[in-house]
C-alpha cells in the first residue's frame, strides 16, 4: 500500500517528496504520511514545515483516512498583516473498506491537490525561491 500511495503522490508531484511513519500509542497503529511540493534539500533551512506544501494524513488500523495538518501557503491579500495566507487542502475523514480503496481515495485527494496547486501557483508564499516546475 505504501508504494502505491508513493507512486500516485509522485506522479502529480514528482519533483516533492514524501515520507511514512507509524506509531503504536495505546495499541493502535496509526500510519502518518507527510508530503510537500518542493525537493527537501531546497526548502528554506532543510525544515520540512517551510515547505508550501506540507501536509500530515493519517492512516489508522481500521483504515480510517484523516487530514491532520497542512494546506497551501500562499502570499496574503494586500493590506494583510499576515506574514502569509493559505489555501485549504482538505480531505473528509473517510472510512475505507480496504487498502485498494485507501489508495484510490488518496489517488483522487493528491489529483485534487495538485489542482489546487495550479489554481494558486503564481501566488505560492515563497514562490521567487522555486523553480516554474514545482507548481505548475
Amino acid at each position: 500500500m505504501i508504494e502505491q500511495i508513493k507512486e500516485s503522490f509522485l506522479s502529480e508531484f514528482p519533483n516533492g517528496w514524501i515520507s511514512f511513519s507509524d506509531s503504536n500509542v495505546g495499541g493502535n497503529k496509526t500510519l502518518f504520511i507527510r508530503f510537500g511540493a518542493v525537493p527537501k534539500d531546497e526548502i528554506p533551512n532543510g525544515i520540512v514545515q517551510n515547505d508550501p506544501l506540507f501536509s500530515i494524513l493519517s492512516i489508522e488500523s481500521d483504515l480510517l483516512i484523516k487530514h491532520c495538518n497542512g494546506s497551501l501557503s500562499i502570499d496574503p491579500k494586500p493590506g494583510s498583516f499576515l506574514a502569509m495566507d493559505r489555501v485549504r487542502t482538505t480531505l473528509r475523514k473517510k472510512k475505507a473498506k480496504n487498502e485498494e480503496d485507501v489508495v484510490k481515495y488518496l489517488k483522487n485527494y493528491f489529483k485534487r491537490v495538485r489542482k489546487i496547486v495550479a489554481e494558486n501557483a503564481d501566488n505560492v508564499y515563497g514562490r521567487q525561491r522555486y523553480s516554474q516546475d514545482y507548481f505548475s
